[in-house]
């Protein structure tokens, strides 16, 4: 048994940090697409099992714990790049997020672009493989720096030249996809954390495999590369939290859609000369049983933003009114998913219903990935203050209308006229100094106080 030393104590935070990290990476919401999350926690999960089975070969320090961590711990190391590399494709694509054009029948459908993955795989296979079938390594028995020892594997030289023609493959092939996916990321945020998630590998994997694989296994310097590395590595969950996989959606939904015809019938209606009258946050109360769809059409057309963002329940009738809308993106609130993706039609978005945080935030960067050239319909208040209550809705709209003052943006929020008591409505209403109501297919000015 190896006594406890500053060796064992680094390695144990090696397991520690590891292990803190996982659930990180497993809860990041703004991931945008199921399978990449998917990918980096099976990818992270496999490091942090060699991570612990080195930590119980130095608790040890047996022949039969060394000859566990070499069938069991290296193949794990090498065997994570394999689904890191699936994430770090999915994101260099940017139709990999749309509907129906899922990963596997890419890869069926395309075997000469993605060659290069079917031969990493096939690199990583074979080294796994040959690891139990040939045996190319001897176990010795290793003193430790600062006092004992364990058994840790003597790779024969072929092996060792697999393994680091493995690291290398695992940094030039994904890695490369990823810098050169930063470089067609017009928002600038997000280009800087694409290219920071390559640069992150390119690290951990030099100190994870690099380093212990040339270094005596035993010393200061071997158990602070993997410390470092296994830190650089937990960097992946906060790089893949800011890189918005909703903002490239956007981009190359907006693109492919015409501009739509300035249009002043909105504030026509209202005997108005424009909508600066009305300032920057409008709420509108309506009767669900008139035909307010019109309104809001009239609304988006005079904006004539470069996006124009509408948040609705699954059921509204804006939904069917606005999936063919040009420059229209549907936020449909969804209970039956617990993640944000595409949704049925080409302008949808699905966002989960009770998540008032990332709708906030993928609205915030949605905004900023158009430079601000976005307005807003919020056409699900009713069913959100229903679902949550008063107090929680008006929080969550006092932060929006705060984002939209900040980000110099529009937005016309609708309220179902009768759905709520009274102190409902004056606590909604508190927050707006442009309000309008809408009746009989009738829309007038209720209260008009300085712009926003």
């Amino acid at each position: 048994m190896v006594t406890a030393t500053l060796t064992t104590l680094l390695d144990g935070l090696v397991v520690a940090s590891s292990v803190a990290l996982l659930p990180l990476l497993a809860r990041q919401k703004l991931t945008y697409f199921r399978p990449v999350r998917g990918y980096l926690v099976l990818g992270y999960l496999l490091i942090v099992v060699w991570a612990c089975l080195d930590f119980a070969n130095l608790l040890t320090g047996t022949e039969a714990s060394g000859l566990l961590y070499t069938l069991a711990g290296v193949p794990a190391i090498l065997l994570s790049t394999l689904p890191l590399t699936l994430a770090s494709i999915i994101v260099s694509r940017p139709k990999g997020h749309q509907p129906g054009n899922h990963l596997a029948g890419a890869l069926r459908s395309h075997l000469g672009p993605n060659f290069p993955l079917f031969a990493f795989t096939f690199l990583v296979l074979v080294v796994v493989l040959s690891l139990g079938l040939v045996m190319p390594f001897t176990l010795q028995l290793l003193p430790l720096e600062f006092g004992g020892a364990l058994f840790r594997p003597s790779f024969q030289g072929w092996y060792v030249g697999a393994i680091t023609l493995t690291a290398t493959a695992f940094v030039l092939y994904p890695c490369r996809l990823m810098i050169v996916r930063s470089r067609t990321i017009g928002a600038k945020t997000e280009a800087r954390a694409m290219l920071l998630l390559p640069l992150s590998w390119m690290i951990a994997s030099v100190l994870l495999v690099g380093l212990r694989l040339y270094f005596p296994p035993g010393t200061l310097a071997s158990r602070m590369a993997s410390a470092i590395g296994i830190v650089v590595f937990g960097m992946t969950a906060y790089v893949f939290r800011r890189t918005d996989v909703l903002a490239g959606f956007v981009t190359q939904h907006a693109a492919s859609l015409p501009a739509s015809t300035p249009s002043h019938s909105f504030s026509k209606r209202l005997r108005l000369g424009s909508l600066e009258e009305l300032g920057s946050a409008i709420l509108l109360e309506h009767d669900p049983m008139q035909p307010y769809e019109r309104a809001v059409k009239d609304y988006i057309d005079e904006t004539n933003s470069e996006l124009a963002v509408v948040v609705v329940p699954s059921t509204s009738p804006l939904r069917a009114a606005l999936k063919d809308r040009p420059n229209v993106m549907l936020f449909v609130l969804n209970g039956g998913t617990s993640y944000p993706k595409p949704g049925e039609n080409e302008n949808e978005f699905l966002i989960p219903h009770e998540d008032r945080g990332l709708l906030l935030e993928s609205l915030e960067r949605t905004i900023r990935s158009k430079e601000g050239r976005v307005s807003l319909v919020f056409g699900a208040l009713s069913d959100m203050i229903v679902a949550s209550g008063t107090k929680t809705i008006y929080l969550f709209l006092k932060d929006c209308i705060d984002l939209i003052l900040r980000t110099n943006s529009r937005a016309l929020f609708l309220l179902i006229a009768g759905a709520h008591n009274e102190e409902t409505v004056a606590i909604i209403r508190s927050l707006f100094s442009a309000q309008l109501r809408n009746s009989a297919n009738k829309m007038k000015v209720a209260k008009l106080g300085q712009m926003s």
